[in-house]
């Protein structure tokens, strides 16, 4: 069965450093659950679930939520709102993270192959690392199977899009105003 744990910390006061509230979702419990099927974490600011077959975990209100997919191709949706959001990408973890109307929020998908990821404001801000991007469609690869990617990342409505290269520790590319943005990881011989 999937696993949850939560982390609540009632007794917050006014203390410069107070720990957060945080939630972390997992599809697979241990190697011997035995569901197939896809399973979906939805992070959004308020609320998250991580929901397939058989089972529905929920965290609202939660400072973080860390989702981890262990078993199949399966997908997370990150929603930001209006208050802008920005997004980090590797090629094992996408976190997008802001604020809300009761303090700030931010979600986790790890090791899921399909992440999709949807800014709201004028405001939203994605650094993507050692990422490639087709600078002429902003979409899929014609020539590439997408099922033998390691993870393939949508970007819709971002403001701002950056692209950074982790050996020499430098901005590739910015890609600006472009609704639709396709984002992939493949692991080579070589590395990423």
């Amino acid at each position: 069965m999937p696993r949850a744990s939560l982390h609540h910390n009632s007794s917050r006061s006014a203390v410069i450093r107070v720990p957060l509230d945080t939630a972390h979702f997992s599809d697979l419990a241990d190697p011997n659950d035995s569901r197939t099927g896809v399973d979906t974490f939805t992070g959004r600011p308020i609320f998250s679930t991580l929901e397939g077959s058989g089972y529905r975990l929920y965290a609202r209100l939660f400072d973080e939520v860390h989702a981890e997919s262990k078993y199949g191709l399966d997908t997370a949706n990150l929603h930001g709102n209006a208050n802008g959001a920005e997004l980090s990408a590797t090629d094992t973890e996408v976190r997008l993270s802001g604020t809300h109307s009761s303090g700030s929020y931010a979600n986790h998908a790890r090791s899921f192959h399909e992440v999709n990821t949807f800014g709201t404001s004028d405001a939203d801000k994605a650094v993507l690392t050692d990422t490639t991007v087709d600078l002429d469609s902003y979409g899929p690869p014609a020539d590439v199977v997408l099922d033998e990617l390691t993870q393939l990342l949508w970007l819709d409505s971002f403001e701002k899009i950056e692209r950074w290269n982790s050996s020499t520790g430098s901005k590739a590319d910015d890609i600006n105003n472009i609704d639709r943005v396709f984002a992939w990881w493949r692991v080579t011989a070589e590395g990423i």
